[in-house]
């Protein structure tokens, strides 16, 4: 990728792994703990190939501790009464007189929803990693393949993550399975930068960055005191009795914080900065300007008693050249905060950049006179430059 501003819209230049990345943040698996921020952090391993360790690992424990079992009804003719008597067959083909009876009774089996997903998760695995060299871990998803088949699972090609309630052992591997489902693989020969499912549009990689930012702030922030709410529908404050046809607004993400004070965060799929002129120098976008901004003013009118922040966040590829990646101006009362977040840094960087953004855009801690604020949290200081 070239310095400076990427050409065109980031979702065209972003790598693979920076997408596996925010797959993992907005995923089950994340805000369950299935998988943590120290596992990514500390390998150099690629995600698939760490998620489906991840699997096998869980699936080895619960074969040590018996799979998960269902129940299947089953018909059969027996020497004893077990569940329910068919009567009429039992009369019809006379079966009493030769000592048996027909009869319809429930089953243990291996073969429910939750093993044929695992089973399907193991299968997808297989077959990713040998694409991605990964012959060992390949092996060991072939292996405990089999052993699922033999135990009697079938397979099905497009089974269902289980719909039923899991039991505290189950969620941990259904949550692994369906983050391995659902990342993207790779086209064969295009590289690691290229993706083939289509429904990847704009719109859905905007989704997915600011899915990805609502688990990241859930997890890190709401044990701290912090309230993260997700997208939510406010209306424009017009007065009583109006019929104009108005949109209604719709946030992305709402942070209150321990201090009564409230973030409007939007995410945005998007180049921070507009394309320079050839007399004009870069600036933030005017259409994601109006928009925070009213956003802002909205909000604090229907919440009068508390500061309301203004932030956008946008997904970005490198360090953009002559164009800080942190920008900050207070009107109205308000505060506002653009920022960059680099999809090429490490999983630890874009972790840290995207919370102490949202905190130094918080206003309820600090003053927004000149003087840094701080905020304790836990085994962290975060310091709010203002």
């Amino acid at each position: 990728m070239p310095e400076g501003l990427p050409a065109g819209n980031p979702s065209r230049h972003v790598p693979l792994r920076s997408l596996w990345l925010l797959q993992m943040y907005a995923s089950d698996a994340y805000a369950s703990g299935s998988i943590n921020d120290g596992l990514v952090e500390e390998t150099d391993e690629e995600l698939p190939a760490l998620l489906a360790q991840m699997l096998c690992k869980n699936v080895e424990d619960r074969l040590r501790r018996d799979l998960s079992v269902g129940f299947t009804r089953t018909t059969g003719t027996l020497y004893r009464v077990r569940g329910k008597i068919d009567v009429d067959a039992t009369a019809r083909k006379m079966l009493l007189e030769q000592g048996k009876v027909r009869c319809q009774f429930n089953d243990l089996t291996f073969d429910n929803q939750i093993n044929r997903f695992i089973l399907r998760a193991l299968m997808h695995s297989e077959k990713l990693l040998t694409f991605l060299g990964e012959k060992a871990i390949a092996g060991r998803c072939r292996r405990l393949s089999r052993v699922l088949i033999n135990a009697g699972v079938r397979q099905e090609r497009n089974a269902s993550a289980p719909a039923v309630r899991l039991a505290p052992e189950d969620r941990k591997p259904v949550n692994t399975a369906r983050l391995l489902l659902d990342l993207l693989i790779p086209s064969r020969g295009a590289g690691m930068t290229v993706f083939k499912r289509v429904e990847m549009s704009e719109d859905h990689l905007r989704r997915l960055f600011e899915k990805a930012l609502l688990g990241l702030y859930a997890l890190h922030l709401e044990p701290l005191g912090w309230k993260v709410r997700p997208p939510m529908e406010m209306r424009w404050p017009v007065e009583v009795g109006s019929t104009a046809r108005i949109p209604v607004m719709r946030t992305d993400i709402v942070l209150q914080s321990p201090h009564g004070g409230s973030v409007i965060l939007d995410a945005k799929f998007a180049n921070m900065a507009t394309a320079a002129g050839n007399h004009h120098a870069n600036k933030l976008k005017a259409p994601h300007l109006y928009q925070i901004f009213s956003y802002v003013l909205s909000f604090a009118s229907i919440h009068p008693e508390s500061p309301v922040s203004g932030a956008v966040l946008y997904a970005a590829l490198g360090q953009a050249q002559d164009f800080p990646p942190v920008q900050t101006f207070t009107s109205h009362g308000h505060h506002f905060a653009f920022g960059a977040l680099d999809l090429e840094a490490s999983p630890r960087d874009i972790r840290t950049a995207a919370l102490d953004f949202a905190i130094a855009a918080d206003r309820s801690v600090g003053s927004v006179s000149g003087h840094p604020g701080r905020l304790e949290t836990g085994s962290r200081t975060y310091f709010l430059s203002v």
